[in-house]
């Protein structure tokens, strides 16, 4: 599953209801939607920190690639 499908599977929300939450004013909320607004906004923060991770990994395999390629065949490759 990709990011969306798995924040849509974990709170039971579509991408659309979650951005509804996002969007209330948390001072006009009562405890309940408080509640929902804060748990949607820790599952995207959650998605969030971990593509960044995947991504921060991807670049640094990419750089130590090009330079074992460098290394091995000059800076043609």
């Amino acid at each position: 599953m990709g990011p969306a499908e798995k924040a849509e599977h974990l709170l039971g929300l579509s991408l659309d209801r979650m951005h509804e939450y996002l969007s209330w004013r948390a001072d006009d909320l009562d405890p309940y939607r408080l509640a929902a607004q804060t748990q949607v906004i820790r599952l995207v923060a959650m998605v969030a920190a971990k593509l960044g991770g995947e991504a921060a990994r991807e670049r640094e395999r990419q750089r130590i690639i090009s330079e074992m390629m460098r290394r091995e065949f000059g800076d043609d490759a």
